[in-house]
């Protein structure tokens, strides 16, 4: 069995460049997740049954990547929708940066 990378990290970026590809994946799910959850409000037949999957699925990749960010000690918890101009697929590492905090110092 194979499996495909939505998304990697390579080794060559800078452990900042990392953690603000980490926070910039977590944005991108939780803004799919929320996509998910509107459209199977208006959902019908069988789309009903593909949105709740949708959701599962999303929900464990958020899950399993806000575990990711707690062990690197990255704070994530910031409120995506006060970042200016933020629509998560234009959005690059420059509009994050002053929204990144490290626990206990700016990454």
């Amino acid at each position: 069995m194979e499996f495909v990378k939505e998304s990697s990290i390579p080794i060559d970026k800078t452990e900042k460049e990392k953690k603000y590809q980490l926070i910039y994946t977590i944005l991108l799910t939780r803004e799919e997740l929320n996509k998910a959850h509107k459209n199977f409000e208006y959902a019908e037949g069988d789309l009903i049954d593909f949105y709740t999957y949708q959701i599962m699925a999303l929900q464990s990749k958020l899950d399993y990547l806000t575990k990711v960010a707690k062990v690197q000690n990255v704070d994530y918890n910031f409120p995506y929708n006060n970042i200016p101009s933020l629509k998560i697929k234009d959005c690059g590492w420059d509009t994050l940066e002053p929204y990144c905090y490290h626990k206990k110092n700016v990454v």
